[in-house]
């Protein structure tokens, strides 16, 4: 993924959220991709860490449509 391409659309702090919303988005033809923090002193990663997921810029309105019909709160702001 060349970070160029491609725009935050939402964080969580959870790879099993992350795995819905991405599939999710991949189900309404969004492409996404996504980075979880790790944590390097551990051997296995946890579940719990930030995930950021990212979309195409011009998919961006579109996947910010969707979470939010759905019921996601893609930022802290959103009521």
């Amino acid at each position: 993924m060349n970070k160029l391409e491609w725009v935050i659309l939402t964080e969580d702090y959870g790879r099993p959220d992350a795995e819905l919303i991405k599939s999710y988005l991949d189900a309404h033809d969004v492409d996404t991709e996504f980075i979880q923090d790790g944590l390097p002193q551990h051997a296995y990663p946890s579940p719990y860490t930030r995930v950021q997921i990212f979309v195409p810029p011009y998919q961006l309105e579109r996947a910010q449509d969707l979470l939010r019909a759905a019921g996601w709160k893609i930022d802290p702001d959103d009521e």
